[in-house]
Parts: C-alpha cells; sequence; structure tokens
C-alpha cells in the first residue's frame, strides 16, 4: 500500500494520477471503480488544497 499525499489548486484528472504513478488512465479508473485507490476527495474535483490518495496494489 502506498499513500501520496499532493497539492493541487485545480481540476485533479484521473490522466494526473494515472502519469504520476505510471500506470495506463484505464487501470486508474478500474482500480478507483474497484475501491483500490481511494482519495480523501473526489479526483474530478477542483481542489484548493492538499488531498491524499491511497493505492493498494
Amino acid at each position: 500500500m502506498t499513500d501520496i499525499s499532493v497539492r493541487f489548486a485545480a481540476r485533479i484528472p484521473v490522466r494526473l494520477v494515472a502519469e504520476g504513478c505510471a500506470l495506463p488512465r484505464a487501470e486508474v479508473e478500474k482500480l478507483l471503480r474497484e475501491g483500490k485507490l481511494v482519495s480523501t476527495a473526489r479526483l474530478s474535483d477542483k481542489l484548493s488544497g492538499t488531498f491524499t490518495f491511497t493505492l493498494k496494489r
């Protein structure tokens, strides 16, 4: 399990998470659906502070 904390002030596209984790976007979307990638915020919402997500592999 990997916990990652990110500070971001704009929309957080799944693509950004995919690139940061060196995974295909479809794989990140699958992990989200399966509950293996969980976040303190919806990954498609706008944020102006820190968010954390956990990747369970």
